[in-house]
């Protein structure tokens, strides 16, 4: 989890808030159980909180502040809000926090005495930095949060330690990767960039000449015209992809198109209808046959059938893949070993009845090298970097 420190950020709460804690547990009470261990209020609301501000920075600015309560279940019927799914996750990361935890001396990991002092000393400088009410709130102490950093600390070097002893390789084959370039053309519409970024759709007739314009490109192409001139003089732009075997990542119809290229060809275009279309026209079956099928278009040009850089960075990527999942499996297993267990009349209780809001603040000492993530925390000196924590009032 990061930016719990980040430097030159604030952290407050916005609007009118009831600090009183009505209701609430105590920070002490148990939230859940991971066999015999006991994972308190204090700790799972802390890092729920944590999680909240980062969705807070990024989505209450377009949602306004009611998106946590939100429906955003499949049928519409309020059975799922943000706020529970994002309590239904902070229950797995905890989960999974506390299990690598508990199997930390099979892979020798631990804190030194040094790294658990400035753990200590970088919560408590956080407590002594930010505003009582905002601490209220959050439900802080320094014991809270130094259980913050610490657990993710041995938690990912667990995981760490793991995938770094997986026995696990990727051959060429596997990773060999190709090359195309492609020109891509929406056939539904585009940003009138004049008309206050309105969206406007295709007529039938410009989607029948767009078809058109496109199939011609690719025939000029074909032909041995350069595709970067000929997307340049259209007003499209070129861009590149490389992939391996088995790929899915990419549309099915554009990647087989390249595979039966040789390098330097060029393909026909490449018309993708849209989904929404096909499933309006099985509702209904007396669709206009007149109207033209709205969709994506592509010309693709194979480039290399054997792209070596793009191969050596698709074998770094599968191998840790493959590490991932040599952790997942090791790590299902666990979860078959103990039963981890939310007690829900606490865990239920953590709220999301603020919206949090960061602001700059000065800092006057600039460390290149600082990372916010919590191992940074207690593998280098976390003097002045504690996010500085207010509140504001209407």
């Amino acid at each position: 989890m990061k930016g719990i420190f980040t430097k030159g950020a604030a952290l407050l709460l916005a609007g009118s808030v009831l600090l009183t804690g009505c209701g609430k547990p105590s920070l002490d009470d148990v939230a859940a159980t991971l066999g015999d261990t006991q994972i308190t209020y204090g700790y799972a609301n802390f890092y729920t909180q944590m999680q909240q501000i980062v969705y807070d920075s990024f989505y209450a600015s377009y949602y306004g502040d009611e998106f946590w309560s939100e429906d955003i279940s499949e049928s519409g019927d309020g059975s799922e809000t943000l706020a529970s799914s994002t309590r239904e996750e902070v229950a797995e990361e905890i989960e999974r926090i506390y299990r690598n935890m508990a199997h930390a001396d099979e892979y020798d990991v631990s804190l030194t005495d040094e790294e658990l002092q400035k753990a200590s000393d970088a919560a408590a400088e956080f407590m002594s930095d930010n505003d009582k009410e905002a601490i209220k709130r959050l439900g802080a102490t320094e014991d809270i949060v130094n259980e913050y950093l610490t657990t993710q600390v041995i938690s990912n070097r667990v995981i760490t330690a793991i995938e770094d002893g997986a026995d696990v390789e990727v051959t060429d084959e596997e990773a060999a990767c190709r090359t195309f370039s492609y020109i891509e053309v929406d056939l539904d519409g585009y940003t009138d960039e004049e008309n206050d970024d309105e969206y406007v759709e295709y007529t039938d007739d410009e989607v029948k000449n767009l078809k058109s314009e496109i199939q011609t490109l690719a025939e000029n192409a074909q032909s041995g015209t350069d595709l970067e001139t000929l997307a340049s003089d259209a007003g499209y732009d070129v861009e590149t992809y490389s992939y391996a075997q088995d790929e899915d990542e990419f549309e099915e119809e554009v990647i087989e198109a390249a595979d039966a290229l040789k390098e330097g060809e060029v393909s026909d275009a490449i018309f993708i209808k849209d989904e929404d279309d096909e499933d309006e026209e099985s509702a209904d079956a007396s669709a206009d046959a007149d109207a033209e099928e709205r969709g994506t278009m592509y010309v693709v040009r194979l480039d290399s059938e054997y792209d070596e850089s793009a191969s050596e960075s698709k074998k770094e990527e599968l191998l840790e893949e493959k590490k991932e999942a040599y952790y997942d499996d090791i790590y299902e297993g666990w979860q078959d070993e103990v039963e981890f267990t939310l007690n829900n009349s606490v865990w239920n209780k953590i709220a999301f009845d603020v919206i949090y809001e960061t602001k700059e603040v000065d800092d006057e000492e600039e460390d290149e090298d600082y990372d916010e993530s919590a191992d940074a925390v207690v593998e280098s000196d976390a003097s002045s970097d504690a996010d500085i924590v207010t509140t504001e009032s209407e």
